[in-house]
């Protein structure tokens, strides 16, 4: 019994994603989890299209071969925060969550070319779920799972560009953290202990990905990007009040990912974007078993970014760039039927006057996911996002070509 109590314990902190950002759930118990966000707040307003970025402004950890556009010292500090809230059969419940500001670090290098660090969430355990306790018809207590911590990578790697229209990049994720669940039951009448058991675990791995990007025209950018399969070393440990129950080790196969973006660049004025992400999640395993029906996913984002003027003396909320998206990410757990979070965006952002690549961005989105009537889980979800960016000639700036 207790193997498979901790078997199935171990799929619950299981930390993987598709793509850019889902926020925290009541889905995420009993499956692999929810989903870091690898995109800034520019990226995010637009549903997340951002793979295609390739005009110098974009902050993107997930291809790295944009770390060769900026051509300039680059900065960006994200902050994200999280709020679902979800209905179910007996009642309701809200979760709020907070992500570890992602910051990225680009510097330029010789030969066109660029050096990158950066530090993100790249897959959050941050959930709150409640359910009462009944016998004999009547509430006897409360039974809570509460989620806390996340796996963090290390990011670093490189981009060159060849010419004026091919960019290419590649960058190693070295993960680790240390995430836990924490099972409680609370009980509110006599004769009752309450008890509480604690599920730690340890993460430490490494990923390589690969990026690029390329200027079909001046109107129309496309990119991509793609993840090799990896494996996550994970050191178990499940303890009460009394001591520790049980202790193991297990390795994650992590499946292979990636996507593609197009950008159609009408003018300096107004552009469209568009990605598709896709997860090999059939190949998902742990020590060599499949432990959680799984299907391979494939994720959708589109959005629009609007200058109503780029004239420098006109009106700065004329000058401000605005942008709205729509995204559909379906839930690749087959135990929650054919859940999908689908959902819209929207954002602006602040351009400094002398510098319009340096800038602040805000991003707002709301999303639904599931049904009672479909899988028993009914959520709204309204996530924000913050970003700070800096391109500056601070330490060093490509040479341009003639």
């Amino acid at each position: 019994m207790r193997t498979t109590l901790t078997t199935t314990l171990i799929t619950v902190v299981v930390l993987l994603g598709a793509k850019n950002a889902l926020a925290n759930s009541v889905f995420t118990v009993g499956t692999p989890g929810e989903l870091g966000t690898a995109a800034d707040a520019r990226a995010m307003g637009m549903g997340g299209a951002g793979l295609a970025l390739l005009d110098g402004s974009n902050a993107n950890l997930l291809n790295p071969a944009i770390a060769a556009t900026y051509d300039r010292t680059t900065f960006d500090l994200s902050f994200e925060r999280n709020y679902t809230s979800y209905r179910v059969p007996y009642g309701n419940s809200v979760n709020i969550s907070y992500d570890l500001p992602r910051v990225e670090v680009g510097l330029p290098f010789y030969w066109n070319s660029a050096l990158f660090v950066g530090l993100t969430e790249r897959y959050d355990q941050n959930y709150l779920v409640t359910a009462p306790l009944y016998e004999g018809g009547n509430r006897i207590g409360v039974r809570r799972i509460v989620g806390n911590g996340a796996v963090y990578a290390i990011s670093g790697g490189g981009a060159i560009r060849f010419g004026q229209r091919l960019y290419a990049g590649a960058v190693g994720h070295y993960h680790f953290g240390a995430p836990r669940v924490l099972y409680q039951h609370d009980y509110y009448v006599k004769g009752y202990s309450d008890t509480e058991e604690t599920f730690e675990t340890s993460y430490r791995g490494f990923a390589i990905g690969t990026g690029v990007g390329y200027r079909l025209t001046d109107e129309t950018h496309l990119g991509g990007y793609f993840e090799v399969p990896y494996r996550l070393n994970v050191e178990a440990e499940t303890y009460n009040e009394f001591g520790t129950i049980e202790e193991s080790s297990h390795k994650f196969s992590m499946p292979a990912r990636g996507g593609f973006g197009v950008v159609y660049r009408h003018s300096d004025r107004w552009f469209v974007a568009g990605d598709v992400g896709y997860v090999g999640w059939g190949a998902f395993n742990i020590d060599g078993a499949d432990v959680l029906p799984t299907r391979n996913v494939l994720s959708f984002s589109a959005g629009l970014e609007l200058r109503p003027t780029t004239a420098k003396r006109s009106f700065f909320l004329f000058r401000q760039p605005y942008r709205v998206g729509f995204f559909h990410r379906p839930w690749y757990d087959e135990t929650h039927g054919a859940a999908a979070e689908t959902g819209f965006s929207a954002g602006f952002g602040y351009l400094f006057r002398d510098n319009n690549e340096s800038r602040i961005d805000f991003a707002f989105e709301y999303a639904r996911r599931g049904g009672l009537a479909e899988n028993g889980v009914e959520e709204t979800i309204y996530n924000m996002y913050l970003s700070i960016i800096g391109i500056e000639a601070w330490i060093g700036k490509m040479a341009e070509e003639d």
